[in-house]
């Protein structure tokens, strides 16, 4: 049916995200369930906690999953922040198989980066767009003139010695206790790296 919610996944390293989304209104419609990462974040825990959280959030169509991989044809082709056994798993086909339905597959900070040049602070936008997020590790969505680069993976560039996303994401802050004048001066370290 046109106009209706269609379930969305964000599987993170720290917690996995569900909702349902009004994609015409750019929302999340009813509640948000978050949940722990499985701990070893292998294929089959993670697909048994979607698998659940579909049945705790029922509709009907297509679902949409973002996860911290490049994404190619429902294929995970690296493993940031997840066991590396998801490399070469078929994450689209596997899901689609537990709840009957249509799955988008893509990068996680792709997904972020599509709605924010569609609804957000990116919407008509020309030039070249960044969108970097900050979670357990860095993403980052580049688009020129409103086309998505896809997979750009930015978080994993060496800044300094060490992965850009091992100095400055939101997990890093927190488990080196971190204040926020600290954290801003690394993230400001990395995106000088990106200029």
């Amino acid at each position: 049916m046109q106009g209706s919610p269609f379930l969305a996944f964000d599987v993170g390293g720290s917690f996995v995200k569900a909702g349902l989304v009004d994609a015409t209104a750019g929302r999340v419609a009813g509640e948000v369930l978050r949940r722990a990462t499985p701990a070893d974040a292998a294929p089959e825990a993670v697909l048994d906690l979607l698998a659940a959280m579909a049945r705790e959030l029922p509709s009907s169509g297509p679902v949409g999953l973002a996860f911290p991989t490049v994404a190619k044809q429902g294929v995970a082709w690296t493993a940031a922040n997840v066991d590396k056994r998801w490399i070469g798993t078929n994450a689209r086909s596997l899901l689609e198989a537990r709840i009957a339905r249509p799955v988008a597959f893509l990068n996680d900070a792709d997904a972020a980066g599509v709605a924010e040049m569609t609804l957000g602070a990116g919407r008509a936008r020309g030039g070249t767009v960044m969108v970097i997020t900050l979670g357990t590790g860095i993403g980052t969505a580049i688009f020129v003139d409103g086309r998505l680069l896809p997979n750009t993976e930015l978080g994993h560039l060496e800044v300094r010695g060490e992965e850009a996303e091992h100095r400055a994401s939101a997990k890093v802050r927190m488990d080196r206790g971190l204040g926020w004048q600290q954290w801003a001066d690394a993230v400001n370290e990395v995106l000088a790296a990106y200029h």
